[in-house]
Parts: C-alpha cells; structure tokens; sequence
C-alpha cells in the first residue's frame, strides 16, 4: 500500500510540474484557469501514454511514469513562454464582490468535494457495470500490458471507449491487487465540470452569486452526485464536454485560436458513446456561438482541423480495432439493432413514449430535496398509471410502468437510474424561455444562455429518437448538467432581481438533495464504506476472489462467466492466477470439467454452479451459493485439478 501510494505520488508531482510550467502564462488570467488547464493537461497525458503503451504492448503505471518523466523534461528543457491558450475570462480592475452568504455556500460545497474525494478513495466497485466490464477489462489491460481486443463473453470489454478506463488503470494500477482510486477518476471529471461551469458564466455575464448557483445546480442535480462516487464514466465524459464549450465560447469571444477546445471534444468522443447521441447539439453550440460571436471563418477552419485532430487521435484506435473485430467502428451490429430498433414511421410514437417516460422519472422520490419529494410522489403514481400498456421501445422489453415503479419503490437510491429533479429542470427550462423570448434585445450571454437551452432540448429529443427507453438514461444525462445549472441560475438571477434569497434557496435545495444521496445510495457515497457487505454482487466478487486466491501465482485459471456477469473478483488478485476469459462454445463442447481442464491446460476453471454439476470428473470443485438464493444465478463453481487443489476434498 506504502509504495503504491508513493509510486502515485511522484506521478502527481511530475504532472503538477508539468502544468505549472505550461500555464506559467500571462494569458491564464486567474487561479481557476489555471487549475482548469491543468488538469485538462493532466488527464490528457494520462490517455495519451495509455494508448500509446497499450498498443505498444508495454502498458503498466511504471512505464507511465517514465512517459510523464520524458515530457517534464521536455516542458523544463524549454526556454521562454510554452504556447499558453487564450484566456476564458478577462482581467478586470474591480472584480465584483462575493455577497458574505454565498462566500458561506461556496465553502460548504468545497468541503463537501472533499468529503466527496475521501469517500471516493475508500470505496470499493460496486457499480453493476463496473463489475461486469469496466474493472474485469482494466485487470485484463494490466495483466497483459495491451489494449488490443482479447476473448471474452461480454464484448463489452473490447468495444467501449477507452479514456476512462485509462484513467482508472492509472489510478489503481500503482496498487499490487483489488481495484483502489478508481472511482477518483470520476470525481477529477466532476472537478473539471465545475471549473469549467465557473468559467462559463463568466463567459455568459452571470453575476457572482448566479455562478455559485449554477455550480450547485449542476453539482447538486440527483444524477451527478451519485456519480461523484461512482466507477461509472458519464461525469468523465461531462467534465470534457464541458471544457470543450468553454474553451470555444472563450475562443469565439476572444477571436483567437485555442487548441484546448479541439482536444477536450476528442477525448470527451474518446470516453463514451453518449457524446455521439450529443453530436447534434455540440455542433449546434459551436455553430450558434461562432454567430453570436462573430468568429472568423479561417479561426473556424482551424479550430475544426484541431478538433478533427485530436478525434482521430484518441477515438481512432479503438473505433479503427471495432471495425476490424466487428465490421462496425461503434459496436458489434447486434448490440447496435438491439438499442436502436424502430421504423422511421414509428420515431414519432416512440419518441413521445420516451419523454413521457423520461418526464415521469423526474418525480422519483430520490431525485429530489427530501422537502419536495412526498408532495411530488401523487403526480408521479399517477403518471406511471398511464404509462403505454405495451412495451414496444423498452431496451429490456419489460413494461415500462413496472420499471418505473420499481425506480419509485426503491428504499435506497439506485446511482444508475437517479433522475435530474423536477425544480432543477423546470427552473432551466425558464431560464431557456426567458432568454429565447428576449433573443433581440438581449445581450450575447442572454443569446449564450438560450443557445444553450436549445441545444439540451436537441440532444434530448435526439437521444430518445435513436435509443429504446430505459430508467438509465438519466445517467447518460449528465452531458446536460452544465446547461440546465446555467439556465437554471441565469432564470433565477432575473427572477430574483438583485435579491439573493431566491438563489439562496436554491442552494440549500441541492445541499439537502447531495446529502441524501450521499446516504441512501446503496453502491456509493457512505453506503459504500458502512453497508457494501449487504451487496449481493459485492459478495460475488468476494467469492470469485476466495475461489481463485487458492491457486497458485502460476496457475493459468479459465474464467466462463456470461455476458453481463459480475467478474470483476477474477482479477487482480494478491499473488493471483494468470486469467484467461474462455468463450461459452469452449465450455459446451466439453462433457466434464476435467474434460474442459484438459483441453484448456489450464489449473482451475470458474464458471456458474449449474453448467457442470454432477458432471466434475476427476477433479474437484469448491461451490460458493448465495445464501438463501440456491437457484440464483451468480452461484459459482471452482473446478481445479487434483494436484493444483491439493487433493482437497470437494467443499
């Protein structure tokens, strides 16, 4: 643990050099810039040398470090000024004041980013997605040192985008075994949103107390807290997203070039396939800002060559990997049918199925401040009464009122479906109509504001053309938390009319919202550290460990769990076995376990409990049963043989 921990901390310490001496500028006009740029700097070093070692076949934190250790050389070595980007806001000579109430709310909610970052770092996975794919593709990166595409059931590990997962590896590889730090990369997105959030406002001409609103309106929303904690990526990819917008509203306000901005949208469309469904909405962004702006049509030319750039370069790999293995850059084919399936004719039907159904989910109690939530819950019942009896455009294909009551129902809030809230989202749709119907008179941050109500509107209606419904898609939402905190601020602030008690309300609204999520949501925050052990799958990843922390560091284990299977236990084990992910078709073709073991020259073999009972052969097994759930199917068998076990009994 020592070591790891000093091993990470001389990574930071090459990394701070590194962007203090990069945005030792005259052109970073304020602390928060600075911060800003460099932790762009930072996370985009991190997935550079990821890639660039992963496919080199040498990708482990050691060779990392030497990557950071090259390039602070290179950056000390350098005389003069390093080519700073532009500045996002402009030096003023009497910067406004910061009312004493606001002052107060800020720092509250800087301890509770702390509070956040702690909690982050002791958690542990427990987040289905995490488990299934996310952390068994990271253990599978490190054992082999290689990015490339690899055998396994869930093609999951193989097709998702990278910049994340980079992150993470980096994060918990300087650790020997389990999956420590991981859950930090999120809360580093989270940070570089907010940052960015800040500085958009002032882009905007947000008075001071509306910033600070609009940070907890998109910090605070019900489905960003939860990710603060989580080892999920949409907070990641928002945090570039974010970075991206501000960097060219900042360059189309300065008419100046600024690669910064092409950079952040490559590695947001490098982090997560979500960042597509916001193509539309992004292009209409850049588009209506370079207007409102009046940017120059060669600054225009330059800024798409870097932007198309820096795509290339960090979503390339791996979309150029998916279409040799799958004949498709995004995902194998059938996923892709299986989430958009729909007639042209039918978009519209499945559309206004969706938003009713997304509109609904904005009602669960979880969603919102503890004092709305009961006067909200009659509206929400009776919404899900009417739901469309079908279940035509459900990913799952269950009905769509029994998901949602679900969602309702739970005592405990679920990180994967918590909804936005309804006060967040009806004070940014005003903010956007306000702005709309005040487009000619208004000034360029009122046009900004409506710009970017406009654009959460496209990327809405686009997401639920193109996607079946399903209760996560509020996760995937959380592109729009910038837009509706600033929105939401901006409407306030006129609203309000040079009285802060309006805002102030609001604030302490999402205080009392990231509160209780911090509390109630069973894979994270404190239920992560007081509760993880009534986890069902954190009791399956417990056994997978047990199961295969008996073999010896030598030992090649066969791993054949299905797809969407918790397997995350199987790897980084302390002094584990070298894990082999097996296809299903391997497994059927053989009679016995101790045929499959032969065939696989392999020690062990894990697979689900009922796949070869009765049917061991000579070898033996170790069974690991959920208590009181005999027939679940996350029960587990170890097969190993005779010699590797020991000649241990069966159980």
């Amino acid at each position: 643990m020592i070591p790891g921990l000093l091993h990470l901390a001389l990574d930071l310490a090459l990394l701070g050099f590194i962007a203090e001496r990069w945005t030792r500028s005259t052109s970073v006009v304020s602390p928060t810039e600075r911060w800003a740029e460099g932790l762009l700097l930072g996370l985009t070093l991190i997935v550079v040398g990821g890639l660039v070692l992963g496919y080199a076949g040498a990708l482990n934190t050691w060779a990392l470090t030497g990557f950071f250790g090259l390039f602070a050389i290179a950056v000390g070595l350098r005389p003069g000024q390093l080519p700073a980007a532009p500045p996002i806001t402009r030096k003023t000579p009497s910067p406004e004041a910061t009312p004493p109430a606001f002052r107060v709310a800020l720092g509250l909610g800087a301890c509770l980013l702390v509070i956040f970052l702690i909690v982050a770092s002791c958690s542990t996975p427990l987040v289905y997605d995490a488990l299934t794919y996310r952390m068994p593709r990271i253990g599978h990166w490190l054992q082999e040192q290689s990015l490339h595409p690899f055998a396994t059931n869930d093609s999951r590990q193989n097709f998702m985008a990278l910049a994340p997962d980079l992150t993470m590896l980096w994060l918990t590889g300087h650790f020997p075994d389990g999956f420590r730090l991981t859950a930090v990369a999120q809360w580093l997105g989270g940070t570089l949103m907010l940052l960015h959030v800040w500085q958009l406002g002032a882009l905007l001409g947000l008075t001071r107390p509306a910033r600070i609103t609009a940070l907890f309106l998109a910090g605070g929303l019900g489905n960003v807290v939860p990710q603060f904690l989580s080892d999920q990526t949409d907070l990641f990819t928002a945090g570039l997203v974010t970075a991206a917008l501000a960097r060219w509203l900042a360059a189309c306000r300065n008419r100046r070039f600024d690669p910064w901005a092409g950079v952040a949208l490559g590695l947001a469309f490098a982090s997560k396939g979500t960042v597509f469904y916001a193509a539309p909405a992004i292009a209409l962004i850049a588009v209506g800002a370079a207007w409102i702006w009046h940017m120059p049509v060669k600054l225009l030319g330059r800024h798409a060559a870097a932007g198309t750039i820096a795509l290339i370069a960090f979503a390339g790999p791996r979309m150029w990997e998916n279409h040799r293995v799958y004949g498709n850059p995004w995902a194998p084919p059938d996923m892709i049918e299986h989430l958009h399936a729909g007639d042209a004719g039918e978009l519209p039907r499945k559309l206004a199925a969706n938003l009713v159904s997304c509109a609904t989910q904005t009602l669960e109690p979880h969603a919102n401040s503890p004092w709305l939530a009961p006067l909200l819950q009659p509206a929400g019942r009776w919404l899900i009464a009417h739901q469309p009896a079908d279940r035509e455009f459900v990913y799952e294909g269950a009905a769509r009122s029994s998901k949602l009551t679900q969602v309702f129902d739970r005592r405990t809030a679920d990180a994967d479906v918590v909804a936005i809230g309804v006060a967040p989202l009806l004070l940014a749709l005003l903010g956007a109509g306000l702005a709309l119907a005040h487009w000619r008179q208004g000034d360029a941050g009122t046009r900004g504001i409506a710009l970017l109500g406009v654009a959460s509107g496209v990327f809405v209606v686009f997401y639920n053309v193109m996607q079946h419904w399903h209760p996560y898609a509020f996760r995937y939402f959380v592109l729009l938390a910038p837009m509706l905190g600033l929105c939401g601020a901006w409407a306030l602030d006129r609203l309000a009319q040079g009285s802060n008690w309006l805002l102030l309300i609001c604030i302490a609204l999402q205080l009392a919202t990231a509160a209780n999520l911090f509390c109630n949501t069973y894979q994270v925050g404190w239920r992560n550290l007081s509760a993880r052990d009534r986890v069902r799958d954190y009791a399956v990843v417990q056994a997978q460990r047990r199961l295969l922390g008996r073999l010896p560091p030598a030992a090649t284990a066969c791993v054949v769990l299905p797809y969407n299977f918790p397997l995350a236990g199987c790897y980084r084990l302390p002094n584990g076995p070298r894990i082999r992910q097996t296809p299903l078709a391997v497994l059927r073709a053989q009679p016995t376990a101790a045929a499959f073991l032969d065939s696989a020259s392999a020690e062990a073999m894990l697979c689900p409990l009922p796949w070869f009972e009765g049917r061991a052969g000579p070898s033996t097994v170790t069974t690991f049963v959920l208590p009181g759930q005999a027939d679940s199917p996350f029960n587990l068998a170890c097969y190993r043989r005779p010699q590797a076990a020991g000649g241990r009994p069966a159980r």
